[in-house]
């Protein structure tokens, strides 16, 4: 047999002490509003993945028991992380050596604070290239108020940082100009 929502009903036959036949005992459960609460979830999970991806966003999650990451797609392409499952250690190790110190420290702070960060880091390409990582994450605790995870965002932000690199070179220039400019005023001013 099978109930509405298509899963087994759990029954046994019931005989008489002279082996008869007597009837069913069976129970079932309804788990209508179980399937809806998880059809729900998928969707909102859905919603949540398309919106990362539409934005160009790399979602990652840390296990802060057992130290066990995962990682979404876009992470691995920004990182340029091999294998199946990246452990925490391969993500830091893909951090660019005078950036891990302090991304370690911000995720050590927001462990022990249960709180969270915000930082920019490079990551060094395998074609040479550097690649500039925004990242933000959060502690999140389970329903007793222990930490559990911690769940962070990563997205491509080099196109702002050379953008903000060639303004910085241009005020600089713009400086010199004004300063040759007003050394020529001067010195016009000084000539009888």
């Amino acid at each position: 047999m099978e109930n509405i929502v298509g899963l087994p009903i759990k029954e046994r036959r019931v005989m008489d002490p002279r082996g008869n036949f007597r009837g069913y005992v069976g129970a079932c459960v309804d788990i209508t509003d179980l399937l809806k609460k998880d059809a729900t979830l998928r969707q909102f999970e859905e919603r949540v993945a398309l919106a990362a991806e539409a934005a160009q966003h790399g979602v990652w999650e840390l296990d802060t028991v057992t130290n066990e990451l995962w990682v979404s797609d876009k992470v691995r392409t920004l990182l340029q992380l091999d294998g199946d499952a990246p452990t925490h250690e391969d993500f830091q190790a893909r951090v660019h050596p005078d950036d891990r110190a302090a991304r370690d420290a911000a995720i050590k702070k927001a462990i022990a604070t249960k709180g969270d960060y915000e930082l920019e880091y490079r990551v060094p390409l395998r074609d040479g290239a550097i690649r500039w990582i925004g990242e933000r994450a959060r502690c999140l605790a389970d329903e007793k108020g222990e930490l559990t995870r911690l769940l962070g965002v990563s997205v491509d932000i080099t196109k702002r940082k050379q953008a903000e690199d060639e303004a910085h070179r241009q005020r600089g220039q713009i400086n010199l100009l004004s300063r040759v400019s007003l050394l020529g005023e001067m010195t016009a001013s000084l000539r009888p």
